[in-house]
């Protein structure tokens, strides 16, 4: 991905995912997650 997840957030990196169940309020599944990771937030200087 070549774009930000969240432009308003700029010091975060690391972004965890988890489904949860908006009428019990809990977590639906404790080993389903997904992590995304802002590679254009890492700049590489030459």
């Amino acid at each position: 991905m070549n774009f930000h997840l969240d432009d308003k957030v700029t010091d975060r990196v690391i972004t965890n995912v988890q489904l949860i169940d908006s009428e019990r309020n809990e977590l639906f599944c404790d080993k389903l997650r997904m992590i995304f990771i802002d590679l254009p937030a890492f700049k590489k200087t030459v």
